[in-house]
C-alpha cells in the first residue's frame, strides 16, 4: 500500500463517503468548495504544507483503500516553539475495512510527521479513542473553549459583533489564557 497526496478525484470520492459524518450540515458542494478553499488557503501551502488530504492506495489497482488530513503546526512546550503533526479526517471506504489500513495509514503518517521534524502528534476523533490508545495515542482533557472577555475599555470598544479587522485582538486574547498552559497550538492570522 502507498500513501499519497489524493487527486481532486480522489478526494470527492472519500467526500462523498464522509460528508454524512462531517460537514457539519453543508450541502455536498458547500462542503467540496470549503475542503477545497482550505486547501488552497495560504496557511495550507506554506513550508512543508500545513495541509494535505492523503489517501492510501492498493500499489497494483492504485484504488483507494483509506485517506486521512495531515496538518502542521506550531506549539509552544514549555516556553519554547515546536513543531506538531496533526492527523483528523481518518476514513477507510466501506469495501476495505477490516483489514488494518487504518493504522497502517497512520504509522506512514507517522513516518511523515518524523521526517519533517515534528516532535510530536496530536489526533483528533469524535470516536475510537480505544482504537487510537492501541495504536500509542492517549486521550487528553478537553481545554476550554471559552476565554475572558475582558473589561470593557480594555480592548478599542464594548462588545460588539466581531469583524475581521478584529482578530489580532481574538488572538492576543486567546494567546493571555494559553499562557499558564504548558503546551499550546501557536495562533496566527494564517491559522
Amino acid at each position: 500500500m502507498n500513501l499519497r497526496d489524493a487527486t481532486p478525484g480522489e478526494i470527492a470520492e472519500v467526500l462523498s463517503h464522509t460528508h454524512a459524518l462531517w460537514s457539519d450540515g453543508l450541502e455536498m458542494d458547500a462542503y467540496r468548495e470549503f475542503i477545497a478553499t482550505l486547501m488552497a488557503s495560504e496557511w495550507a501551502t506554506e513550508g512543508e504544507r500545513n495541509y494535505r488530504f492523503l489517501v492510501l492506495v492498493d500499489d497494483d489497482t492504485d484504488d483507494v483503500a483509506a485517506a486521512v488530513k495531515l496538518y502542521r503546526f506550531t506549539a509552544r512546550l514549555d516556553g519554547g516553539l515546536i513543531h506538531v503533526g496533526g492527523i483528523g479526517a481518518v476514513f477507510t471506504l466501506p469495501h476495505t475495512r477490516r483489514r488494518g489500513y487504518a493504522a497502517g495509514l497512520i504509522a506512514k503518517t507517522h513516518t511523515i510527521m518524523a521526517d519533517r521534524g515534528d516532535v510530536l502528534s496530536l489526533l483528533y476523533s469524535e470516536i475510537g479513542a480505544r482504537y487510537y490508545a492501541g495504536l500509542g495515542y492517549r486521550q487528553l482533557p478537553a481545554h476550554a473553549v471559552r476565554i475572558k472577555v475582558p473589561p470593557k475599555g480594555a480592548l478599542s470598544a464594548g462588545c460588539s459583533p466581531m469583524h475581521r479587522n478584529d482578530l489580532d485582538h481574538v488572538i492576543r486574547i486567546r494567546e493571555m489564557e494559553d499562557l499558564a498552559a504548558p503546551f499550546a497550538l501557536v495562533r496566527d492570522r494564517a491559522n
